[in-house]
């Protein structure tokens, strides 16, 4: 009995494994990551839309005040931030494309790997690795955002 149900399990694995190989992952992964992409898009655009059209309401103005040209100072460099996040992310996006397609994860599973035996040590270093790696990628436009961007928001105040 105990042999039959550990074949069967056996034989449910195999099955399952073989389905899992028969996917096309790079498709799928390329497919959501464009998905995603997309909608972020979409979003940014309404929100910039939203904060260019923006009109204080007469309710709103009987019972605070407002500085309207502080306010009018404060969108516009709200979309700038949009615009400036927009481009990070489809340069960002570009570049998980390039990755994936030319395979530089698993050169870098590959380096983990032959640099320690251990499997969850090996885990640990390719983690570590892929952030050294994205850091290093993101780094320009880190220091472009707080030289140039984020100076506007101080400069406001």
């Amino acid at each position: 009995w105990i042999e039959q149900s550990i074949e069967k399990a056996q034989d449910c694995t195999h099955a399952f494994n073989s389905v899992l190989r028969a996917l096309p992952w790079f498709t799928l992964t390329l497919a959501s990551g464009i998905f995603f992409f997309l909608l972020e898009m979409l979003l940014d655009i309404r929100q910039i839309l939203h904060l260019e059209n923006y009109r204080i309401s007469p309710f709103l103005q009987e019972w605070i005040t407002i500085d309207v040209k502080r306010l009018k100072k404060h969108n516009s460099w709200s979309i700038t931030r949009l615009l400036f996040n927009r481009v990070e992310t489809t340069v960002a996006f570009i570049a998980e494309c390039v990755i994936l397609s030319l395979g530089v994860l698993v050169s870098v599973w590959s380096t983990s790997k032959n640099l320690v035996s251990n499997p969850l040590v090996q885990g640990l270093l390719f983690i570590f690795l892929v952030s050294i790696l994205s850091s290093v990628a993101r780094l320009p436009f880190r220091i472009y955002r707080i030289l140039s961007v984020d100076t506007q928001s101080i400069n406001m105040q």
